[in-house]
């Protein structure tokens, strides 16, 4: 994902960079907790501090979040996995799924792209094909680039390079690939010019 938010407009990269973070730890908080009710304690602290603007010392996520002005997505973003696991009857993957979307929209917001009802499809669906991929499956179809920019305008070419990624992920590793981005490049700005 980090290598994506290269695609990302400049002014939004560290916000998105944080925010991706953050979605990182809330659903660590998620998987790693043996019971229900230590996750949902783990995601309440984050909550509380963010919203208190009090971090704990040596956090050092929690105390760059907290140096933003705005703090509303990072409330939002916990608040996602925290309806996530109040959602009875979900599956452990559905839940998942459902957070990495919510999460692509916030940060789909920041970058100025308008939510409507074919972005948010389009957001959404790259969102669940990233969870289905780092699970080891993928049951959506990919979207082409020029369908995601149609939908969602010029500011989400990370969107497509996370699609791109995902695509390239269900045919091998891509954690370990040095030259990803450069991948990414050419199929984003290059492949079918």
């Amino acid at each position: 994902m980090a290598k994506c938010l290269v695609f990302a407009p400049r002014q939004y990269l560290f916000l998105l960079s944080d925010l991706w973070q953050l979605h990182l730890e809330c659903e660590k908080a998620f998987e790693l907790a043996s019971e229900p009710l230590l996750g949902a304690m783990r995601l309440q602290w984050l909550y509380d501090a963010l919203e208190t603007a009090q971090a704990p010392v040596g956090h050092e996520l929690l105390a760059r979040l907290l140096s933003y002005e705005d703090k509303t997505s990072f409330i939002q973003m916990v608040g996602i996995w925290q309806k996530s696991l109040q959602e009875a009857g979900l599956s452990a993957q559905a839940q998942c799924e459902a957070s990495y979307a919510a999460c692509f929209i916030e940060m789909a917001k920041i970058c100025d792209i308008p939510i409507t009802d074919i972005s948010s499809q389009v957001i959404k669906k790259i969102g669940i094909s990233m969870a289905q991929s780092k699970a080891g499956f993928s049951e959506i179809a990919p979207l082409s680039k020029q369908d995601i920019r149609r939908a969602c305008g010029k500011n989400a070419d990370w969107l497509v390079a996370i699609n791109e990624t995902v695509q390239i992920a269900n045919i091998k590793d891509v954690s370990a690939d040095n030259l990803l981005i450069f991948r990414l490049f050419w199929r984003i700005y290059l492949k079918g010019r």
